[in-house]
């Protein structure tokens, strides 16, 4: 594989977690202030990661970089770290609160 196919892959797999990210972190902006007073912490932690992703697509759309690796874990650590806050989050949410 060529370092242009490679850096073009891996954009498009950033690009969806982000669309993904943002989806969740939207549907969550769009509900009351109470409920998203419950899970307020996770939420900015989100939007966080969707600028990350941002800014980590911009420089990969502008430098191929081969040397993804530091960035690929710290960016897999963070989302791996949502998962005990998000089933807590999860736990306090309706399957209504997203039209389920």
């Amino acid at each position: 594989m060529d370092v242009q196919a490679y850096c073009s892959g891996l954009e498009a797999e950033l690009t969806g977690w982000k669309g993904k990210l943002s989806d969740v972190a939207g549907k969550f902006d769009r509900r009351d202030t109470g409920d998203k007073d419950r899970i307020a912490h996770e939420i900015r932690d989100l939007h966080m990661v969707v600028e990350e992703l941002s800014d980590r697509i911009e420089r990969l759309h502008n430098s191929c970089s081969t040397q993804w690796e530091p960035d690929k874990i710290e960016l897999e650590t963070k989302i791996t770290g949502f998962n005990p806050e998000w089933q807590d989050v999860w736990d306090r949410v309706s399957p209504s609160d997203f039209g389920g």
